[in-house]
């Protein structure tokens, strides 16, 4: 009788034991699907420079090819929305989020030679260069992400501006890239999504004016 307890005993543990480790395995694997699946690798067009998302390494804005990149600035920066060299820096889109998942976006300066990171403005998005130069931006930018039309936040981002801006109605400012400061802006009120290249980016800031 006691070598049958003993018996079970052993049996017992040896499955507490099996059960762990598969459990420590699922678990284990699982986080490498998931490191795995974040790894994004993001040239920025016609330069060494990249940016990358990853749960494995820094978010951040990289130099090199993307085996032997070197993180230069650790931050969640975006690419596709602008991202401008002029000479030895570069202005960038920097975006951050509040607890209850709202994304606000600021426009940053970075120095490619001491990596000193300077803030342009608060609570706008970089779109680009336009024909002559200057650097295009949405002033006070509500990011489609936030989902404006039905988010009670942006109500709540309304009243910390004097006034925001949507793809539908949007302030766009000029700025130079020398300095960083604004040389000029314009509201728009006919909806700029589907023609905001044309009307900002392919037109010379004289062309905007006039």
């Amino acid at each position: 009788m006691r070598e049958s307890k003993l018996t079970l005993n052993g049996i017992l543990v040896a499955v507490l034991v099996f059960s762990a480790l598969a459990f420590l395995v699922t678990v284990k694997l699982t986080g490498m699907a998931d490191r795995t699946a974040i790894n994004s690798f993001n040239p920025i067009e016609g330069t060494d420079y990249s940016i990358r998302y990853s749960n494995r390494e820094p978010d951040g804005l990289y130099k090199g090819t993307e085996n032997t990149s070197t993180l230069l600035v650790e931050g969640t920066f975006g690419y596709d929305w602008g991202a401008v060299i002029c000479d030895d820096c570069i202005y960038i889109n920097e975006y951050s989020s509040s607890d209850l998942g709202y994304v606000v976006s600021k426009l940053v300066r970075i120095d490619l030679n001491t990596l000193e990171k300077q803030i342009v403005s608060d609570n706008t998005v970089l779109r680009g260069k336009c024909a002559s130069g200057e650097l295009v931006a949405l002033s006070n930018y509500i990011l489609p992400a936030n989902n404006p039309g039905t988010n009670r936040y942006c109500n709540l981002y309304n009243l910390t501006v004097d006034s925001y801006s949507t793809d539908d109605a949007a302030t766009v400012i000029y700025i130079n890239p020398e300095n960083g400061e604004t040389v000029y802006s314009i509201t728009e009120s006919k909806g700029i999504k589907q023609s905001f290249e044309e009307l900002y980016l392919e037109r010379t800031l004289e062309e905007v004016k006039g």
